[in-house]
């Protein structure tokens, strides 16, 4: 019974520590991507496949979710990384079409920046913005 005790309150321990905490935030980051003002908006990075049969992707951004119809960009891809601005904090859905045999395959992933205030890490208090990466590379 004691051990279960001790086990039980380090339980707790540990879960009062990391309340509220995600690992992004425990990552460090430069004080030059830091901001004094609240940033509205961050270019993120969008990681595609290029390849023989996949040359050109046609790429639809949505907000929020597909089934909402709103459309932000329809493009074709021709580069394996795009750097795309995006508002933060809002959620989006990104829809990448590929070829394979004749056949289409879409990867879809969703991307919603995070923005954080740190007072600690950087010569004056400052926002950063997290989750600035999407993948949307085909896997086969």
């Amino acid at each position: 019974m004691k051990r279960w005790t001790q086990r039980y309150l380090i339980g707790i321990a540990v879960a009062l520590v990391f309340h509220g905490c995600s690992i992004e935030r425990l990552l460090e980051f430069k004080c030059e991507e830091c901001f004094i003002e609240k940033p509205l908006y961050s270019i993120i990075e969008a990681n595609f496949t290029i390849n023989n049969e996949n040359q050109e992707i046609p790429l639809t951004i949505y907000l929020g979710s597909p089934d909402n119809n709103i459309v932000v960009l329809t493009d074709t891809i021709t580069t394996k990384t795009l750097q795309i601005d995006v508002e933060n904090e809002v959620e989006y859905t990104f829809v990448a079409h590929y070829t394979r045999n004749g056949r289409t395959h879409y990867v879809i992933n969703t991307l919603k920046t995070k923005v954080y205030y740190d007072t600690e890490s950087c010569s004056v208090p400052c926002y950063y913005t997290t989750n600035k990466k999407i993948n949307l590379e085909v896997k086969y």
